[in-house]
């Protein structure tokens, strides 16, 4: 079984720049059941409830993220795992706050 590369991360994590098309395209690429703090055991549940839920509470594209520090910053174990830093961009509540949140 091959893993994906650094470089196929980081371009997978890219998408998210580009709400709401990107987030599509990045959520394609999540596993179906994924291991995400025992909350969501699918895919779709976590889309559902975690992610559309808070999303409903900013301005318009809502989650548009960047990898901090790009690429290189992107860590592949060679089991295939990956660690990645992201921050959202230009996100604002419908309350005319800014949202700033780190995510990894």
């Amino acid at each position: 079984m091959s893993y994906p590369t650094k470089e196929q991360v980081y371009s997978i994590f890219l998408d998210l720049r580009d709400p709401p098309n990107g987030t599509q395209k990045f959520f394609a690429q999540v596993d179906d059941n994924p291991q995400i703090l025992k909350v969501w055991n699918t895919k779709a549940s976590y889309y559902e409830t975690g992610w559309c839920e808070a999303e409903k509470l900013l301005v318009p594209p809502g989650f548009k993220l960047e990898v901090i520090g790009g690429e290189d910053e992107v860590i592949v174990s060679q089991d295939g795992r990956a660690a990645v830093e992201m921050r959202l961009v230009d996100a604002w509540t419908k309350k005319g706050k800014p949202y700033e949140q780190h995510y990894s």
